[in-house]
């Protein structure tokens, strides 16, 4: 559904949670309901379920699963976001949702970290 989502994609959002109304209005189907689907069709492993409500913090609430609703975030804050929210917190805002031997483990300045990615992310596009 490339046209229906580039409409997603400009529309933005003002919080991350609106992403997903606007995909159910727009492509009939929001990106946690479609990664379940395949998930299920593809007959993963039950763990990767967690892609189906990475939005959910309470449905993630223990465990390593519940550092991916701030993950997200995080990417989004580093400019990683498929759509960009108009409220977004900052990265030194993001990073107080992880626990403290979490939060220590990350740079002090974003641009470090978002260097990081972008160049495992070349490496991996190269390969």
């Amino acid at each position: 559904m490339p046209d229906a989502y580039a409409r997603v994609v400009e529309r933005g959002v003002d919080y991350p949670q609106d992403i997903l109304q606007n995909e159910r209005e727009l492509c009939g189907i929001d990106h946690c309901h479609a990664g379940r689907s395949l998930v299920t069709a593809w007959n993963l492993p039950e763990a990767f379920l967690a892609t189906a409500c990475h939005h959910d913090d309470e449905a993630l609430a223990t465990g390593a699963a519940s550092l991916i609703p701030p993950s997200c975030e995080l990417a989004d804050s580093l400019g990683f976001a498929v759509i960009r929210c108009r409220s977004a917190r900052s990265y030194a805002e993001v990073l107080t949702a992880f626990p403290e031997p979490t939060r220590n483990r990350f740079p002090a300045e974003a641009e470090e970290l978002g260097c990081e990615i972008a160049n495992g992310i070349a490496a991996i596009e190269s390969a």
